[in-house]
């Protein structure tokens, strides 16, 4: 009979409770889903990263064109756009005094328009 009672607390003691696979599964499924959620931000931000230095490299050329066009010339781009990809740059002209003009540029991201890009230029009449 003492041979039957080793043998189950044996057994007890050589397998996993009810209680203690349930808690292992709990814990393994949160920091799974940690995981998970940690790639997927990685993801996006990576993603913004990219549509942002799009975004800039667009202002950056947008301001050279704007810098190499006559003082005349400027005014005239007030109110217009540029279209490249996925991004649109708005440029407006405005006057702050005698020979000196202010530019803005914004550009953005068509689809999503929380990322964006600004520059402002002054120029001075040569």
């Amino acid at each position: 009979m003492e041979d039957a009672c080793l043998r189950a607390g044996d057994v007890r003691e050589r397998g996993f409770s009810l209680l203690e696979v349930a808690l292992s599964t709990v814990i393994l499924g949160a920091v799974l889903i940690g995981t998970l959620g940690s790639l997927s931000t990685a993801a996006i931000g990576q993603r913004h990263d990219g549509a942002r230095v799009e975004s800039q490299l667009l202002l950056s050329r947008v301001m050279e064109e704007l810098r190499a066009t006559a003082f005349n010339s400027l005014v005239s781009y007030d109110g217009t756009w540029i279209e490249e990809g996925r991004h649109r740059a708005d440029i407006n002209v405005s006057p702050r005094g005698p020979g000196l003009l202010k530019l803005s540029v914004r550009v953005r991201q068509l689809e999503n328009e929380e990322i964006e890009t600004r520059g402002v230029l002054l120029v001075m009449r040569p």
